[in-house]
C-alpha cells in the first residue's frame, strides 16, 4: 500500500477520529466517543452483513443513514468503499447495498459505472444489486406487454449502463449457474433492463436463450449433491472433478462422516495445503477455524490428518502479514456480547475472530503479550512455535468472565510493568466499568501512560461496527473488519502511511 506524503504524515499523527471530545453512552451503557462520518461508515460496512442481527441489534438502518449522508457530500468515497469492501475484504451483501445506494443517490455521476464495473465479480452480484434497489425504492411488477420487470421508481440510468458494461464478461456457464430460476430478480430481468450490446453473434444467441428460458442448468457440485445425495461415492466424484477450495473447506465434516477412502482423503489434504490454492481461495482466517472446529468435534482418526492440513493452510494465509517490531500488547474482549455469530448461518463468533488473531500474534509480532479480559484480565504468553489452535483453546479457557471491563486490561499492563510499543484491541467496543475499581476510562489511562511511554500507539480493531470508539486522539488508529488484512494498517500507519479511511480515499476505481 502506498505511503502518505510528509504533509499527510503530520496530519495523520494528530488527526482525531471522533466528532466531539464530549463522551456519549455506547450501547452497553459505557463511556464512548462518536465517530466521524467516514469512520462510522467504514467500521460499519467492514463488520456487517445486511439485515443480520447482532448482540446489540441490527445496525443496517444506521449504516444506510451514514451512507446516504456521505453520498450527498462525497459520493465517490462511498463508491470506493463499496469496491474496497468487495475487492479487498471480499464482502458481498454490503457492497451490493452501497452500490445501489450510490446509484440512487448520485444519479448521473460517472463514478456509478466505474463502481459497478468493480463490484460485480459474479453474475449474481448484478441481481443482488437490483434486488436491493427494488426492495428499497419501488414495488416491482410485470409489464405484461414486454414481459419484463418495471418499477414505479426506475433503476437509475448509470446503474443500468454499468450492468450493460459488465454483462458481456460472463460466459454460458456463469449465466446458467446464476440465472436465478427461483430468485426474486433473475438474470433475464437484468438483461432486459440494461440492454447490453452483444460482442458477437454467438453471444447474442446465448442471451436469447437466457431470455427465453431455454438455457440448461450446468452440472455443478451443488447439483450433483442435490441429485445424488450424500454418499462416499458422490464425494469421490466431486473430489476427482468439481471440488473447489471453498467447497472442500466447508464440507470436510461431511466427507469424513461419509468415510471417504484414503486416496481421496490424501487428495483433500493436498488441496488444503496447496499454497497457490490457499491464496486464490481468498478465505478469511476465521473460515479455517470454523473448518477446524467442525472436524475436531468429530474426533475421528482420519480427522487428525485433516486438522494438521487446516493449520498449515491457515499459516499460508498469514504468510504475507507484516512483521510488527518491538513489544505488542494484544487485548482481547471475551465478554458475552462477543459470543454472537457473525451472521445467521455462520458458526463463527466475534470472539473467535479476535482470539484467532491474538492466538497467532507470535507469528507476526517480535514480542507479543496477550491480555484477555472480561470480569477481570490476565496476561498470557504464547511461544513462537506453538499451535495457533492450541493457543485459541487456552484463550477460551482463560476464565476471565463475561463482563466487558476494558480498563482492567489496561491496568494489567501496569501490573506487568510493561512499556509496549503498541496496544491492539480486538473488541465490539461496547465496554463499561464496574462502578468501583474500574471506571471505564481507557482514554485517561492512555494519557497517563504516555507520560512515561510517549512512543505508545493504540490500535482499536472494531469487530462489530456500532459507531463509537473507546480511545481517540494522537497516535490512535481505528480499524475495522474480520480479515487478517487489518494488521497491515498497524505498521503502515505507525510509519506515516495511510489509515483505513485514507486508504479508501486514495483507492482507485
Amino acid at each position: 500500500m502506498a505511503k502518505a506524503n510528509s504533509k499527510a504524515k503530520g496530519k495523520l499523527a494528530g488527526n482525531d477520529i471522533v466528532t466531539s471530545n464530549v463522551p456519549v453512552q455506547n450501547k452497553a451503557g459505557g463511556v464512548a466517543f462518536t465517530l466521524k462520518a467516514k469512520e462510522e461508515l467504514v467500521t460499519g460496512i467492514l463488520t456487517s452483513f445486511v439485515k443480520e442481527e447482532k448482540y446489540y441489534g441490527d445496525n443496517t438502518n444506521e449504516l444506510v443513514k451514514a451512507a446516504r449522508g456521505l453520498i450527498k457530500t462525497d459520493p465517490e468515497f462511498v463508491a470506493k468503499a463499496a469496491v474496497y469492501a468487495r475487492k479487498v475484504f471480499h464482502m458481498r451483501s454490503v457492497s451490493h447495498m452501497l452500490a445501489a445506494e450510490v446509484a440512487k443517490g448520485a444519479k448521473g455521476n460517472r463514478v456509478v459505472r466505474r463502481m459497478v464495473n468493480k463490484v460485480v465479480e459474479r453474475a449474481d452480484d448484478i441481481t443482488n444489486i437490483l434486488a436491493y434497489h427494488f426492495k428499497t425504492w419501488g414495488a416491482r411488477k410485470k409489464d405484461q406487454s414486454k414481459k419484463m420487470l418495471v418499477s414505479d421508481n426506475p433503476v437509475p440510468r448509470a446503474l443500468r449502463r454499468g450492468i450493460a458494461d459488465v454483462f458481456p464478461r460472463f460466459d454460458e456457464y456463469s449465466l446458467a449457474k446464476y440465472k436465478g430460476t427461483d430468485d426474486e430478480v433473475k438474470l433475464r430481468d437484468a438483461l432486459l433492463l440494461s440492454r447490453p450490446t452483444p460482442e458477437n453473434k454467438a453471444q447474442g444467441q446465448l442471451w436469447k436463450k437466457l431470455i427465453e428460458g431455454t438455457m440448461e442448468t450446468p452440472e455443478t457440485r451443488e447439483t450433483i449433491l442435490s441429485e445424488k445425495g450424500q454418499s462416499k461415492e458422490v464425494w469421490h466424484e466431486i473430489i476427482d472433478g468439481k471440488a473447489g477450495y471453498m467447497m472442500i473447506l466447508r464440507n470436510l465434516k461431511n466427507m469424513l462422516e461419509q468415510k471417504i477412502d484414503d486416496v481421496h482423503l490424501n487428495k483433500v489434504v493436498a488441496i488444503l495445503r496447496d499454497p497457490d490454492q490457499v491464496r486464490k481461495s481468498k478465505q478469511l482466517p476465521f473460515r479455517f477455524f470454523s473448518a477446524y472446529k467442525m472436524v475436531k468435534d468429530l474426533g475421528t482418526v482420519k480427522g487428525t490428518k485433516v486438522l494438521d492440513a487446516i493449520e498449515d493452510a491457515l499459516m499460508v494465509s498469514f504468510e504475507n502479514m507484516p512483521r510488527l517490531k518491538g513489544v505488542t500488547a494484544i487485548i482481547l474482549d471475551e465478554s458475552g456480547s462477543m459470543r454472537t455469530s457473525l451472521s445467521e448461518k455462520s458458526m463463527v463468533q466475534y470472539i473467535d475472530v479476535g482470539n484467532l488473531l491474538g492466538a497467532a500474534a507470535s507469528k507476526f509480532c517480535d514480542e507479543a503479550i496477550i491480555i484477555p479480559f472480561g470480569d477481570h484480565a490476565i496476561t498470557m504468553n504464547f511461544p513462537q512455535r506453538s499451535s495457533v489452535f492450541d493457543n485459541m483453546d487456552k484463550l477460551y479457557r482463560s476464565g476471565v468472565g463475561m463482563s466487558t471491563y476494558l480498563e482492567k486490561a489496561f491496568r494489567e499492563i501496569d501490573k506487568a510493568g510493561l512499556k509496549p510499543d503498541r496496544i491492539i484491541i480486538f473488541s465490539d467496543m461496547q465496554t463499561y466499568g464496574d462502578g468501583g475499581y474500574c471506571q471505564d476510562n481507557p482514554q485517561a489511562w492512555v494519557a497517563n501512560h504516555r507520560k512515561t511511554n510517549p512512543k505508545l500507539w493504540v490500535h482499536s480493531i472494531d469487530l462489530a461496527g456500532h459507531g463509537t470508539t473507546k480511545v481517540h486522539g494522537n497516535k490512535v488508529n481505528l480499524i475495522a473488519g474480520w480479515s487478517d488484512k487489518v494488521v497491515e494498517f498497524i505498521g503502515q500507519v505507525e510509519e506515516g502511511g495511510s489509515g483505513l479511511v485514507q486508504t479508501i480515499e486514495n483507492y482507485q476505481i
